[in-house]
């Protein structure tokens, strides 16, 4: 049975790399004109791009980590992607990772919502050979005037699920959503990655311990991976998950239903419902060093 999966998140930044923008105020977000990863987001006030920032993407076959390859927020592999292009409320990446898999990945704005991103990854096996591809997001949420938040994954009844924690101030929160099987976790404890995953041993452990911090405050980064098992040569699968953003949990929830009920973004069906809520929790002295951009 396929599985809705969410995450609830704060935080707050600048723009420096060449980028398309995407916009729907309050709602903007720059996409990397080089390698197709997120510039920046933006919901009223920046939301990753602070200290080590991190808004990455990448791809492994199986546990081979000799095919790790990283898409990350300060343009790594752009040589890998072929074409970064705006039309209206969507930017589309395309590209070839390990010589045999082509991907389109694209950034969406629903019509009609200014607090809501879609990232949409499909992806096809060009060569002779079946495998087993992993796909994988991983974010450093930072916001306010501090970067540990409070950071857990819970299980309600009624087949909700979440993880959730302290609120910043401000109540600035993102719900990430997806209909589709996806492993999360964040970067601590089982899963050591830290801020991000960096490298393929990162993710094979991730994979298979995904850390729930049970409401432990740490700086920490967080993942949502999915897997392309058994990818035919000559086929295609395709994987999505939405950033929904809001002033509360309330806020986002609401959105979330909204869209569940309209048939919009990537959450039609009420299976599963995960959510990350990282706040401040009056920790703002104990700061990472900023790095320019």
């Amino acid at each position: 049975m396929r599985r809705a999966i969410a995450f609830l998140i704060l935080f707050s930044f600048t723009l420096g790399a060449t980028a398309i923008p995407l916009s729907s105020p309050p709602l903007s977000t720059n996409i990397r004109d080089d390698n197709g990863a997120f510039n920046n987001v933006q919901w009223i006030e920046e939301f990753f791009r602070l200290g080590i920032y991190v808004s990455d993407y990448g791809f492994q076959i199986g546990n081979d980590t000799t095919t790790f390859a990283l898409f990350d927020a300060n343009g790594t592999n752009a040589a890998s992607v072929s074409s970064v292009t705006g039309s209206g409320n969507t930017v589309t990446v395309t590209g070839t990772y390990n010589g045999t898999i082509s991907f389109t990945r694209t950034y969406t704005i629903p019509s009609g919502y200014s607090n809501v991103i879609t990232v949409t990854t499909q992806v096809s096996n060009t060569g002779a050979s079946t495998v087993d591809l992993h796909i994988f997001d991983t974010f450093d949420p930072d916001q306010g005037s501090g970067f540990s938040t409070t950071n857990d994954v819970i299980s309600n009844p009624g087949g909700v699920a979440g993880s959730r924690g302290g609120i910043a101030t401000n109540g600035r929160t993102v719900l990430w959503a997806t209909q589709d099987t996806a492993v999360l976790g964040f970067g601590g404890g089982s899963s050591p990655f830290g801020l991000g995953i960096n490298v393929g041993a990162e993710l094979n452990t991730f994979l298979t311990s995904p850390y729930d911090p049970n409401n432990a405050v740490q700086d920490i980064g967080f993942a949502i991976a999915f897997t392309a098992a058994n990818l035919l040569p000559d086929t295609s699968q395709t994987f999505s998950y939405d950033m929904i953003f809001g002033n509360s949990e309330t806020d986002v929830l609401g959105t979330y239903e909204t869209l569940r009920a309209g048939g919009g973004g990537s959450v039609p069906e009420p299976a599963t419902l995960v959510l990350m809520s990282l706040g401040l929790l009056g920790l703002a002295g104990r700061r990472r060093g900023q790095f320019p951009e």
